[in-house]
């Protein structure tokens, strides 16, 4: 389900309602921001496919910058994921984009803070220049997700999908810290 070839890793997701992810678990930073460049090779059915910039990760708990493509939609959200329970924190329809095959996903996600958590989301599209401002942000105070952790990326295929597998590509992940 994964391969790297130098350049670009793949995650295949090899049937519907199920989800793959990658972690860089060594980088264990609280205040950081990712850039990551996902790609998927169909095009959504369904309920579609859950592409997700992945900070503070510690065992199945971990914050998200979600895509989130259907076949009639595009969302960004936020997310909060604790013990393998997820939260929508902020979900946002992307006006006017309806995701097709091969077009790169950008994700910049953010997360500042201790005791109150900053969370910070841009997402843009294929050749489209990346936004200025923060598209989507939200605040938590949850524990378990007040400390360092580990960076990287998800990918869940929707239950209703018809199109497994799924291959999701993962390119040019940068991570700094957040001044």
């Amino acid at each position: 389900d994964y391969t790297v070839n130098g350049a670009v890793g793949r995650i295949t997701t090899a049937s519907k309602g199920t989800s793959r992810g990658a972690t860089l678990s060594s980088v264990a930073s609280r205040d950081v921001e990712a850039r990551v460049d996902l790609v998927l090779d169909k095009d959504p059915t369904g309920n579609g496919s859950y592409a997700s910039a992945v900070l503070r990760k510690v065992g199945s708990t971990e914050y998200r910058l979600r895509v989130r493509v259907t076949s009639t939609a595009t969302y960004r959200e936020i997310m909060r994921v604790v013990s393998n329970v997820e939260s929508v924190l902020v979900s946002q329809t992307v006006p006017g984009v309806r995701y097709t095959a091969g077009t790169p996903v950008h994700l910049r996600f953010r997360a500042v803070g201790n005791g109150t958590t900053a969370l910070q989301g841009r997402v843009w599209f294929g050749s489209d220049a990346e936004p200025t401002s923060w598209q989507i942000q939200a605040n938590d105070t949850t524990a378990a997700l007040q400390s360092g952790g580990g960076v990287g990326v998800h990918h869940y295929l929707s239950g209703s999908s018809t199109n497994a597998p799924v291959v999701m590509s993962v390119d040019d992940l940068t991570v700094t810290p957040a001044l």
